[in-house]
């Protein structure tokens, strides 16, 4: 839901995606659920109406975005392929846009609850670093 409201609201000074579905079109085929979550869940299979689900796909509305974005995802993330984070990540860096993009090798979907702990370290300890260089209180 994040990389949705960065490209339909301002209001934030920074934001973390996690494992993100960016391009309901492209994940019907690639994910794990996509055609029996998918089907269900945006109305239809990807063949009946192209249109809605490119205007229910966050990777529509790059162009209005204006918040810093940090991409985190899994590489072997079946739910959530990492395609998805890629042609998000592309498509903002292309508009010259705030975003960073890391990989977790051998990150499945659930990865940061389940991984080693350095890993779910790594993964926190960026997301708090994100926050802190976009959303800190002015010095007094």
């Amino acid at each position: 839901m994040s990389s949705w409201i960065i490209g339909h609201d301002h209001r934030f000074k920074a934001a973390v995606i996690g494992a993100p579905c960016t391009n309901l079109h492209s994940m019907y085929g690639t994910s794990d659920i996509g055609v029996s979550f998918g089907e269900n869940q945006w109305g239809g299979s990807s063949f009946k109406d192209v249109e809605a689900l490119f205007k229910r796909s966050p990777l529509t509305y790059v162009a209005a975005v204006q918040t810093p974005a940090l991409l985190l995802h899994g590489e072997v993330d079946y739910r959530c392929p990492i395609e998805q984070s890629e042609q998000f990540f592309v498509a903002l860096k292309r508009q010259n846009k705030t975003v960073e993009f890391v990989r977790f090798p051998d990150g499945a979907h659930g990865f940061r609850k389940a991984a080693h702990p350095k890993l779910r370290q790594e993964y926190y300890q960026r997301m708090l670093d994100w926050f802190a260089r976009f959303c800190a209180a002015p010095a007094p």
